[in-house]
This record gives C-alpha cells, sequence and structure tokens, in this order.
C-alpha cells in the first residue's frame, strides 16, 4: 500500500468512504442473478452460513467484509447515506451467527462514531480493512488445514512495520 500518499488525504478519505459503500452492499444486497450451485464445490456449500441468496454466498467473506468494514470507520459514504438502518436489516437476513455476531459489532462501533469517519489515519484504516479481506481469500484457499495463526500475526506486524501504514 505504499502508493498511497499522504499528501492526498481527501482521494484517501473518499476510498474510505467508497471501499465501506461497496462492503455494505456486498453485505445487504441479494444476488440479482440466479446461482448455481454447481458453481461452487461441494466443500464450500458445506460451509456454515453458505447462501446462493447473497452476491457473496460464502459466510466466510461475508464475516471478512463486515470486519473490514469495522476497521474502515466508516458509517457514512458522506452525502447522506448511513450504514446503520442497513446493517440492522442483514442481521434478520443473514443465516451465519458469526457473521451476525461480527455485523452487531461493527453496528455498534459505527453507531458510536460522531463524524463520519472515526479519524484521519486513513491508510492504516484501509490496511487494516484489507488485511481481513485477504485473511478470508487465504482461509478459503486453505480449506480444512488452516492457516498458521502466529505466522499470520508476524507478518502482519512486519508489515506495519515496513510502513505500510
Amino acid at each position: 500500500m505504499r502508493f498511497f500518499h499522504t499528501k492526498d488525504k481527501p482521494a484517501l478519505e473518499q476510498l474510505r468512504k467508497d471501499m465501506a459503500k461497496d462492503l455494505v452492499n456486498y453485505l445487504d444486497s441479494p444476488a440479482k442473478e440466479k446461482r448455481l450451485a454447481e458453481n461452487y464445490t461441494e466443500l464450500e456449500q458445506q460451509e456454515d452460513g453458505f447462501s446462493l441468496d447473497f452476491i457473496e454466498p460464502s459466510a466466510l467473506y461475508r464475516e471478512a467484509y463486515a470486519r473490514a468494514l469495522y476497521n474502515l470507520g466508516a458509517r457514512g459514504d458522506g452525502e447522506g447515506h448511513f450504514f446503520n438502518k442497513r446493517l440492522n436489516d442483514m442481521l434478520e437476513k443473514e443465516p451465519s451467527e458469526k457473521v451476525k455476531r461480527q455485523i452487531e459489532r461493527t453496528n455498534l462501533k459505527l453507531n458510536n462514531l460522531r463524524n463520519i469517519l472515526s479519524d484521519s489515519a486513513h491508510t492504516r484504516h484501509l490496511y487494516e480493512a484489507f488485511w481481513w479481506i485477504r485473511q478470508a481469500h487465504m482461509l478459503s484457499l486453505a480449506g480444512e488445514a488452516g492457516i498458521d495463526a502466529k505466522a499470520g500475526k508476524a507478518l502482519r506486524v512486519q508489515e506495519g512495520k515496513r510502513g505500510y501504514f
């Protein structure tokens, strides 16, 4: 994420708002077209919370999107649209308990924000949001073998020291 320049704070701020808006859309919106179960492996379909009714059928990715939204610290898109009502509506539709808990946690944090954005450390918030999406990707590839949490944490710290955020 070295391509983010701190001199361009308005662009980073807008990127945070846009990313938050897109994540809410991925979490909230039903699939516009009929999804076919044959496009997904049997292992994916057996996952707790897997649902073809959402844009993102995998509960693992929906949880990562909720965590990323939590880390972005943006409660609205800056155009008068706030995410709280949509997050509350998601709780009713969401089949996975893990995703529901994360959405509740995210909603609580966003409700407590005084401004649209939590603070001005835009690069750090973007990095943390991308981290959760990256984690979901790694977990989906690893399958039952899982990932080494200790090595992942060390990598996150190492990347932080390199100045990625």
